[in-house]
């Protein structure tokens, strides 16, 4: 349990630019620094786990990891432990970034029954097997804007385009955004990191030209976690 402030500078100040900071106040209080002993077993439960960390260059970056239920163990409700064994290898230009000491968001999603539990902390132990979080946050987020559907095949990271990068969208990308109802954004400020959830109808995300994109943001617990680190760091 914790009775602080849950929220930093740039998360206040969104919420006043909002008038959502009386909302976001009495929500507070489900942001707590352990796992709730309720959504120990969900936890468990999960085969996919969304990473967000700060990558090269100080731009956040967010990936799943995949691995049979119970890869992901939160045995003392104060720190979590992802089974890196279980999982497909994790390219090196996601690995690299994860070093001891640094912060790290996590989001355990279940599409199927719309559930979500947002974990951030710092990596206390990270190797070619394990990875260890201390738990700074833990709370739950409404169901609002995921879109049901069940996860029938892990992919392997090779699947992933890893080699294309730049400031322009290419045609491919432009169509995989035109038809997706679901994207993560990872965010960070120097109080941690995040890694939130995106949801509407397929196209919600829209494309300008080659090199923006506007992805709106729904009425949602006010609490403004994403927006607030962007507030103080827009990378």
């Amino acid at each position: 349990m914790t009775n602080r402030n849950p929220y930093h500078e740039g998360e206040l100040e969104v919420q006043v630019l909002t008038g959502e900071q009386a909302i976001a106040s009495k929500l507070s209080s489900l942001i707590q620094n352990t796992v709730p002993t309720r959504a120990l077993g969900f936890v468990r439960q999960q085969s996919v786990i969304w990473i967000g960390i700060s990558g090269m260059g100080g731009f956040p970056c967010s990936f799943p990891l995949f691995g049979p239920p119970g890869f992901v163990n939160p045995g003392n409700k104060k720190q979590i432990e992802i089974n890196l064994e279980a999982n497909h290898s994790i390219p090196d230009l996601w690995h690299s970034t994860m070093l001891t000491g640094k912060s790290i968001a996590c989001l355990v999603i279940d599409f199927s029954t719309r559930s979500r539990l947002r974990i951030n902390g710092v990596i206390r132990k990270m190797s070619e097997t394990q990875l260890i979080i201390d738990i700074h946050e833990a709370y739950p987020n409404c169901p609002k804007y995921i879109r049901k559907r069940e996860i029938q095949h892990k992919p392997t990271y090779s699947q992933f385009s890893l080699t294309a990068n730049g400031i322009k969208l290419n045609e491919q990308t432009k169509s995989m955004i035109n038809c997706s109802d679901t994207a993560f954004v990872a965010s960070t400020a120097k109080e941690g990191a995040d890694v939130s959830h995106r949801g509407g109808e397929k196209g919600f995300i829209k494309i300008f030209k080659e090199n923006k994109i506007l992805v709106p943001d729904y009425k949602g617990n006010s609490m403004f976690n994403t927006l607030g680190n962007f507030q103080n760091n827009p990378h």
